[in-house]
């Protein structure tokens, strides 16, 4: 019988390094760079993984973040935020038995959300605390051929049309450059109306920007026309997996399909980089988003979330939907 002990905190910093750059099924999101960087922009979330050490030698980490709460006690957790890939990652395949106690831990949690992942392997969630998700993904494998041969012909006509009207695709590479990505990202926002959410702060694209890794696992693309920053967007890289986080563009640009000429050379690098997945990320719903993914080949690759609240928590949600949608601030 497989036996199993939480690891102290003080024991978890290296296994968590370890398993998120060992792991196949490990996305950016499960890394402690995304971790410390969602803790320098919002002062009120903590790392605090945690992790599992098994009797037959498989290690789990479960990546999380703390939440300090406006109550005397208690505190709401999440893997990932804001809203992205999280999930335990083992050293080994799991079995029944790893996957249970991975339960059991979740359980010490009166509020917690995890959003799984579509890469793992495991749906290890009950059903009566699961959500169905999906997300669209472009298997690169596949060879750049038959990716491109997969590319919507409207959207073939738009690269195309993008190229001849003189737009330029390049990696961000100065922090006005940032401040750009700002700019056009506050127009979408405008642009988007009441569907808009997010509402991220200058400073997180800022501190991504200023990461070691940047350039290398985290790249701002951006699409310019007659110098101008026209679209941009955020591409993640880790093990296998590029993801498309964040992505804007200018009203005025719409007509140079920047965003088209932008992606469709960021996933030609992807596969020259030898990544696995090129990766659009869940839409929230939105059907014209998804219609948009879609044409470049990408297909539905399901997940499943996991979600236990007590009424602190839900007071928390409830909370972080007035910001959103009616106050129209960050809710993270």
């Amino acid at each position: 019988m497989t036996s199993w002990k939480l690891l102290e905190d003080e024991d978890i910093a290296d296994i968590w390094t370890g398993i998120s750059r060992d792991s196949d099924a490990a996305t950016f999101f499960h890394t402690r760079v995304w971790a410390d960087v969602l803790a320098k922009t919002f002062r009120q979330w903590t790392p605090k993984p945690i992790a599992i050490q098994f009797s037959d030698g498989n290690l789990m980490v479960l990546p999380l973040m703390r939440r300090r709460s406006l109550l005397p006690v208690g505190y709401y957790c999440e893997s990932m935020p804001p809203g992205v890939y999280g999930g335990p990652l083992f050293t080994k395949q799991p079995t029944e038995a790893h996957t249970c106690a991975v339960l059991k831990a979740l359980n010490q949690f009166s509020n917690v959300i995890v959003f799984g992942n579509p890469f793992s392997s495991q749906n290890i969630f009950p059903d009566d605390r699961c959500r169905a998700l999906y997300t669209h993904v472009v298997d690169l494998t596949v060879g750049m051929d038959r990716v491109l041969k997969n590319f919507r012909k409207g959207h073939v006509a738009d690269i195309s049309g993008a190229r001849r009207k003189g737009v330029e695709i390049s990696v961000a590479s100065c922090r006005e450059d940032v401040d750009a990505y700002f700019a056009i990202y506050q127009n979408t926002l405008a642009r988007w109306g009441n569907k808009a959410g997010g509402f991220y702060p200058r400073q997180l694209f800022q501190n991504l920007f200023e990461l070691p890794e940047y350039g290398r696992s985290v790249k701002l693309w951006l699409a310019k026309y007659k110098d101008e920053v026209a679209s941009g967007g955020w591409v993640l890289y880790h093990k296998h997996h590029a993801v498309y986080w964040h992505g804007a563009m200018h009203s005025d640009y719409v007509q140079c399909h920047p965003v088209h000429l932008m992606l469709a050379e960021a996933i030609t690098q992807s596969y020259r980089d030898g990544f696995r997945w090129f990766d659009f990320n869940p839409s929230g719903g939105l059907k014209g988003v998804e219609h948009f993914k879609r044409g470049f080949g990408a297909t539905p690759l399901p997940f499943s979330s996991y979600r236990r609240l007590g009424p602190m928590g839900k007071a928390f949600r409830v909370r972080r939907y007035i910001k959103e949608s009616v106050l129209r601030t960050c809710p993270v």
